[in-house]
């Protein structure tokens, strides 16, 4: 299905970086990120910036395979796109991932300055990628660094503790979400070294959909995405009261289907 964005390839110029993670927080020397330009662009400084994070079902893929999705949106966008990398479970952990993707967008704020304009930087990301971008703007939060991001679009994303709340057998659950519930909180015991505990306290630094309201007073102002059956529709339904609550929902966007 990747293969269907490989035609906007042709259409941007993309540049692969390597840099060193460990500058920013994360314990990661190599991370990889892809810079997708559209031809024709003759001062990049002008334009809007996205920082992608892909899906990955928090266990699989890396950047690479993101290049033609990356690549069509920075088209259709008339902006400046970067693809980053971040590791998978189980061989890491909470929170590596989260800092590997906080060191990520760091790099680009601090990096690659004159290659976009820093008055319209956004986060975007889907599914595992959507779960990265709020654990950034928790991280952003802690350090008051959100003034930096203006607009976060997370896409179905899975990032909260509200499963924990339900059962495979909840009727208040669609018929979707029971059969993905066992599957979907397997995945997060892999995330964590103390699942047991993390599950017990809603840790933020597994669910950064659950930070503290004062942390999620900081964040930049969110749109939400998703579908109708998504699964994690009920994670952004959730979030998206709470985000009312502290002032930084943009809105909501169920897709039919």
């Amino acid at each position: 299905m990747l293969e269907a964005w490989d035609p906007y390839k042709d259409k941007c110029n993309t540049e692969k970086f390597t840099f060193d993670g460990t500058k920013y927080g994360s314990t990661w020397k190599e991370i990889t990120v892809y810079r997708n330009t559209p031809k024709g662009i003759t001062d990049p400084s002008k334009c809007p910036c996205i920082i992608f994070f892909h899906g990955s079902a928090f266990l699989f893929f890396d950047s690479a395979m993101f290049v033609g999705e990356t690549c069509h949106l920075a088209f259709i966008n008339n902006c400046v796109v970067y693809n980053m990398d971040y590791r998978k479970a189980p061989e890491f952990k909470c929170p590596d991932y989260i800092m590997d993707s906080y060191a990520g967008v760091k790099w680009v704020l601090e990096e690659q300055k004159g290659f976009y304009d820093p008055t319209r930087v956004a986060l975007h990301g889907s599914s595992a990628g959507g779960h990265m971008i709020i654990g950034v703007a928790m991280e952003m939060a802690k350090r008051n660094e959100c003034s930096q991001i203006k607009l976060m679009v997370p896409h179905i994303a899975a990032m909260s503790a509200i499963w924990l709340d339900y059962t495979p057998e909840s009727p208040e659950l669609n018929w979707v979400q029971q059969k993905q519930y066992n599957g979907h909180v397997d995945v997060y015991k892999m995330m964590h070294n103390d699942w047991e505990t993390a599950f017990r306290a809603k840790d933020p630094n597994l669910f950064p959909g659950n930070m503290p309201d004062d942390l999620l007073a900081k964040v930049p102002p969110m749109y939400l995405t998703t579908a109708e059956w998504d699964h994690y529709k009920i994670d952004n339904e959730w979030l998206a009261e709470r985000l009312k609550k502290v002032g930084k929902f943009l809105g909501i966007f169920i897709e039919p289907g």
